[in-house]
């Protein structure tokens, strides 16, 4: 299971289009046709997708959306190089609770530094060597083009409508008293190694909150984060809790993944 954030979330028409159905109405040939897409950005976004597919689908998302953008560009008159997908999204560290290597490296991900593929000077290069004038037309043209492709990217793999069913299962999920008892298991399981959280997003929580503090505490100086040492022990702290947390997180996934895709399977009728 990966968690991702997909490359952009732009207001598209998911919503619009299936007010006024209910989850019993049986999905038009349209929406049929695109069930298989609907569904996998839906288990993507709740973090479903084993982790090969989710960085497969995600960089498959940024190819297309680049190459859109230099059909665009090209259009209004400039050259532009795409930038390889690992340029904009760390897939190296991408949350992924299915792996015990993962949080004994990352923890849960919340203290994780992502590191990028370098973009190469291709765009640089060229920008550079623009006049004011076609550097102002250039931000303009790109700007413009980069909304329309992530527009078009939403819509050609559903990513939309995706996210609209995910909410709609998370829904129903958290009304099932399975899962609500799996997550009192997960609480019980690690109050037993010493950790009185109600769920792992609360324990996340917990490390965010004093993550927060260290660069409120940070901010406006040159200090390097990573050699703060508050940041070492709360790195230390979350990738020990993650550890000892493991069995008790896999268990209640297999319970969630279970139910959500029973809802999935339902909803999609």
């Amino acid at each position: 299971m990966i968690v991702s954030v997909v490359v952009s979330m732009v207001a598209g028409c998911a919503s619009a289009c299936t007010a006024g159905a209910t989850r019993h109405d049986p999905p038009t040939a349209a929406v049929a046709a695109d069930l298989p897409k609907i569904e996998q950005a839906a288990l993507l976004t709740a973090g479903l997708l084993p982790k090969n597919a989710a960085v497969k689908m995600l960089a498959a998302e940024i190819e297309r959306q680049e190459s859109l953008i230099k059909g665009c560009m090209a259009k209004q008159g400039f050259t532009y190089y795409p930038k390889p997908p690992g340029s904009l999204v760390d897939f190296n560290s991408q949350t992924d609770f299915s792996s015990l290597t993962y949080a004994r490296t990352y923890g849960l991900g919340v203290t994780s530094i992502p590191t990028f593929e370098s973009t190469g000077p291709a765009n640089n290069s060229y920008y550079g060597a623009l006049s004011q004038a076609q550097q102002n037309a250039y931000e303009t043209a790109d700007s413009d083009c980069a909304d329309q492709a992530v527009k078009l990217v939403h819509a050609e793999f559903a990513l939309d409508a995706g996210h609209t069913l995910n909410q709609r299962v998370e829904s129903e999920l958290k009304s099932s008293q399975e899962y609500t008892e799996s997550l009192r298991q997960w609480s019980d399981c690690a109050a037993k190694v010493g950790l009185r959280y109600r769920s792992r997003g609360d324990l996340a929580g917990a490390l965010v909150t004093r993550l927060g503090a260290i660069k409120k505490r940070l901010q406006g100086t040159d200090q390097d984060m990573v050699l703060d040492q508050e940041f070492v022990r709360l790195r230390s702290d979350e990738i020990s809790a993650a550890t000892a947390t493991f069995p008790c997180s896999v268990k209640a996934d297999a319970v969630r993944e279970r139910i959500y895709r029973s809802i999935l399977r339902r909803l999609e009728r």
